[in-house]
């Protein structure tokens, strides 16, 4: 399986949830597993998501909160609409 592969998986199953700090700390790890590389990549996957995560924390409404579905949207257009 690979790492698209699994995001789609977690898009589908989870797409609908709030993204937390345990799911941005998970997108770093396959992240850096994927790129070799330690840091978040700027502008990558894993930033987006821990921004994301963090701007969750003070949502006061779970209407307000961004869920995994729409981190890994925009994850998903910039790879096919902007490099294909």
């Amino acid at each position: 399986m690979t790492i698209g592969e699994a995001l789609e998986a977690t898009a589908l199953a989870a797409g609908d949830e709030p993204v937390e700090r345990s799911d941005a700390a998970a997108i770093q790890a396959a992240e850096a597993r994927a790129t070799g590389l330690d840091a978040n990549v700027p502008g990558g996957l894993a930033a987006q998501a821990q921004s994301a995560a963090a701007a969750n924390a003070w949502a006061e409404r779970d209407a307000d909160k961004t869920t995994l579905g729409d981190v890994l949207a925009v994850c998903f257009f910039r790879c096919f609409c902007w490099c294909g």
